[in-house]
């Protein structure tokens, strides 16, 4: 489970961050602009590099690779403090059947005899 927090931060954090045609993020009541501290670089020039960027992430993000996760629950969390609540509102993990695995991202079971027994979630990028 330890890829699984880190992809929904990035996969939420990429899906909220996008650009609108004037490069300014739509409903934002901050406007921003000018050079970003000792970045050398401007905002108006990471928006620019982000209408590029963006389309392309939220298609690859789309792809089977990025939408099913293998996880085990009963790992302990080595990052931090397991209560049972989680933080991000649109996180959940679902079990999937075998048949809607794509065959290339299917992993045997260790316990099973015949590669017919997966342990598999999928993780939908439609929550975020």
């Amino acid at each position: 489970m330890l890829i699984l927090p880190c992809f929904s931060s990035l996969l939420a954090i990429l899906l909220t961050l996008q650009p609108t045609v004037n490069g300014i993020l739509e409903g934002c009541p901050i406007q921003i602009e000018g050079s970003i501290g000792d970045a050398n670089t401007t905002v108006e020039h990471v928006f620019e590099i982000n209408k590029k960027l963006y389309p392309q992430l939220k298609e690859l993000l789309g792809k089977d690779f990025f939408r099913f996760v293998g996880a085990n629950l009963h790992n302990k969390c080595l990052f931090w403090p397991e209560d049972g609540q989680c933080v991000l509102r649109a996180c959940q993990i679902e079990d999937c059947s075998v048949t809607s695995v794509p065959p290339g991202l299917r992993i045997p079971s260790k316990n099973a005899e015949q590669p017919t027994s997966f342990r598999v979630v999928v993780r939908s990028i439609e929550t975020f």
